[in-house]
């Protein structure tokens, strides 16, 4: 994994903490201004790429969902996983990683294991 992408990664799951949600990358909370929003680990990723450009993120009209789509295939569109522009962009093996553990990160970030353990797992296998 590239490593300064891995360092922006941990620094958004320890600021982020209390956002974590599970079933989705983004879901939109009932606040305007976003302030409850929740991601799952994965899509704090998305964030920092769509931060530096690589995917778009946008709000799914009539539903609560974030999808985040690459900015060069329009194919490239995710709710749940990580989209190939930032599986490449982040040089991770998969759109769903395998951690030293066992598990994938969304099942880890879904059995609601808290973000600084599932960044400690990340920090650990890449």
């Amino acid at each position: 994994m590239n490593q300064d992408i891995k360092a922006g990664w941990g620094e958004w799951l320890l600021a982020n903490a209390g956002k974590q949600g599970g079933g989705a990358l983004h879901r939109a909370g009932a606040a305007p201004d976003g302030s409850d929003d929740t991601f799952c680990c994965l899509g704090g990723l998305c964030e920092l790429g769509a931060a530096a450009g690589i995917v778009r993120r946008e709000l799914i009209p009539g539903s609560r969902l974030y999808q985040y789509t690459s900015v060069t295939d329009a194919t490239d569109v995710s709710t749940v996983r990580l989209p190939r522009a930032i599986v490449e962009w982040a040089e991770l093996p998969s759109v769903n990683p395998l951690t030293s553990s066992g598990y994938t990160l969304t099942v880890m970030n879904d059995n609601t294991i808290p973000f600084p353990v599932i960044w400690d797992r990340i920090n650990a296998a890449f």
